[in-house]
């Protein structure tokens, strides 16, 4: 049978995948559909033979800009960024600082601060302390101007703060906006399924291990969610599955009959917050002749198939994101978030709109 043009596929898709195409932006799925992955590589092109290392740098480049004068012609001061991946988020106003609370602490720079005042709404709540550059932890750091001032974070209540850098005569002209949050854990489990007809996920369980320090490498930092595995199990279905898994319960074109999503995750970890069930291959559409589906997230549970692209554990840690309530958006300058819905395409930046779903 011949292949359907690209045009007539992305049609089958915003038709058969729940009124969301790809390249669109955000549309809730009906109620009780898994939130869909997709494919970042062409429809019909193969999966890419070399994985690439799964935090590859997607964290958000701030652009160039003019920089701003005040009236008085000095520099307009800014707190930025110093070490990557630790919840600041740039595009937010004011800048935003994840801080957490009774944990490590936090570091950002003020540019162009000489002779600033930094204080906070609640120095209860935020203990600021100005250090000097080698005074910051080891590791990667951004690039460090002249002038620049350095500033630890240490978060004592649950509080939400802002810290504005003034004037001798009062005036604000730098503010942060601190989210001090608690710690959250969670369990997961991830189970590799077979049936009785021989069909099996490729996955092996030894690789359960890195996937969560994955996953922990991109939460921790970013929303003070840490993850723990708590299962890598062998888990056999009693019937045919097919070659295709299905979600198929509300899907136009598609028999009930096929509906297999019940069946896998009913043999999931009890004790586990979030069931990951590694498949051969995973479908929630009336599509047979693209694979358009890389995984599906319902509450607690996702199935994950052995064709979900190349890098995958920013493909897991995005599932993740759908168990802990966010949505997928497909605005394209924003493809450098962890929940952009195209696989292998997507950053690993949660910025404060997510985090603050994710943890409150």
């Amino acid at each position: 049978m011949q292949s359907p043009g690209s045009s007539e596929i992305n049609k089958l898709i915003e038709v058969a995948e729940t009124g969301l195409g790809v390249g669109s932006e955000l549309r809730d799925p009906p109620p009780e559909m898994p939130e869909p992955g997709r494919r970042a590589f062409p429809i019909h092109e193969a999966v890419p033979a070399s994985p690439k290392f799964f935090f590859a740098s997607r964290e958000p480049i701030r652009p160039p800009i003019a920089r701003r004068i005040c009236e008085g012609g000095f520099r307009m001061a800014e707190f930025r960024r110093i070490i990557p991946w630790q919840g600041f988020d740039k595009y937010s106003v004011p800048v935003w600082q994840m801080v957490p609370l009774n944990g490590p602490p936090r570091y950002v720079c003020l540019r162009d601060g000489a002779g600033l005042t930094v204080t906070s709404t609640d120095p209860a709540a935020l203990k600021i302390t100005e250090i000097t550059s080698v005074q910051l932890p080891a590791g990667d750091k951004d690039p460090i101007h002249a002038g620049d001032r350095f500033f630890k974070l240490e978060g004592k209540s649950w509080e939400i703060v802002t810290v504005s850098a003034t004037t001798k005569a009062g005036l604000d002209v730098a503010q942060l906006e601190v989210d001090i949050k608690k710690r959250v854990d969670k369990k997961l489990a991830f189970n590799f399924v077979s049936d009785n007809a021989g069909h099996h996920t490729v996955r092996a369980a030894a690789s359960a291990t890195q996937w969560t320090s994955g996953i922990n490498w991109i939460y921790n930092g970013q929303t003070n969610i840490f993850f723990t595995k708590i299962a890598a199990r062998p888990v056999t279905i009693g019937q045919d599955l097919g070659p295709v898994v299905r979600f198929a319960k509300g899907v136009a074109g598609v028999p009930i009959s096929e509906h297999e999503w019940d069946i896998v995750v009913a043999k999931g970890e009890p004790t586990a917050d979030m069931n990951f069930f590694m498949v051969w291959e995973y479908e929630q559409s009336a599509l047979t002749v693209i694979d358009g589906t890389d995984a599906g997230t319902l509450g607690g549970n996702c199935i994950f198939e052995d064709h979900a692209g190349s890098q995958i554990v920013e493909s897991m840690a995005h599932e993740v994101g759908h168990f802990l309530k966010c949505k997928d958006q497909y605005i394209a300058a924003r493809s450098y978030e962890l929940m952009y819905g195209i696989t292998d395409t997507r950053g690993a930046h949660i910025g404060k709109q997510h985090a603050n779903i994710m943890n409150l």
